[in-house]
């Protein structure tokens, strides 16, 4: 199966997840992973669905083939500055959408920009306790393998 099927950002994702993981597998000796194990983080913005079919198709004919491959999600948590709320991405993108106007693209379709948050999320989000810009986002932002397990 080509990558026509998939939206290229998690199919770039997952060829570089694969790639690293067997590079890693082949330097122990590996003949064979039996596990992989891929933290994915809520503010990467990738169709989990989409990634894990991705990974399936490129362990096929490699050292990840009959692999059991695992995709967890890390919760982003945001802690304010100025008065010490911590919450989660739920609640801060709860503030965004009561404060930000629609844009409207080439085509005339109108959209909150909730697809661009991760990048603007400091420029855009606030503390939904006191409204300070003022805060920090802890996790949640990378994808990182997590754990291989191999056969030798």
């Amino acid at each position: 199966m080509s990558s026509s099927g998939y939206s290229m950002h998690e199919w770039s994702i997952a060829e570089a997840v694969c790639r690293a993981a067997v590079e890693l597998a082949k330097a122990r000796g590996a003949k064979r992973i039996v596990e992989l194990r891929v933290r994915v983080g809520e503010l990467a913005q990738l169709d989990l669905r989409i990634l894990r079919e991705a990974l399936g198709v490129l362990a096929e004919d490699s050292i990840l083939q009959g692999a059991r491959i695992e995709v967890e999600v890390e919760r982003a948590e945001m802690r304010c500055n100025k008065c010490g709320y911590r919450c989660g991405m739920a609640e801060l993108l709860s503030t965004l959408i009561s404060s930000t106007p629609e844009i409207v693209d080439e085509d005339g379709a109108r959209d909150l920009p909730l697809h661009y948050y991760p990048g603007l999320i400091y420029a855009l989000g606030r503390c939904p306790r006191c409204g300070s810009r003022d805060f920090e986002v802890r996790g949640g932002r990378s994808v990182e393998i997590e754990r291989v397990v191999v056969e030798r």
